[in-house]
């Protein structure tokens, strides 16, 4: 999984759309799961536009950033 300028996103999430079955990226931007055949995986990390994408061996994924401006960032610590 790579930004649009090449680098590796580390830890962004992958999940099998439908199910509890996700996984994160490495830090060279890789990962493994384990999805059925002809199932389609969601693609999310902050600040990048999520993506849905088929399962695929060995596909190439870049994500694109996310430039819209917020209004307002809210903070909560535990």
């Amino acid at each position: 999984m790579l930004d649009e300028s090449g680098e590796p996103i580390i830890g962004a999430t992958v999940q099998v759309i439908g199910t509890t079955t996700g996984t994160i990226t490495d830090a060279d931007g890789n990962f493994s799961i384990a999805a059925p055949a002809k199932s389609n995986l969601q693609i999310s990390y902050i600040g990048f536009i999520s993506q849905n994408v088929k399962a695929e061996n060995g596909k190439s994924i870049t994500l694109k950033e996310d430039n819209q401006q917020l209004e307002e960032v809210v903070v909560v610590g535990y």
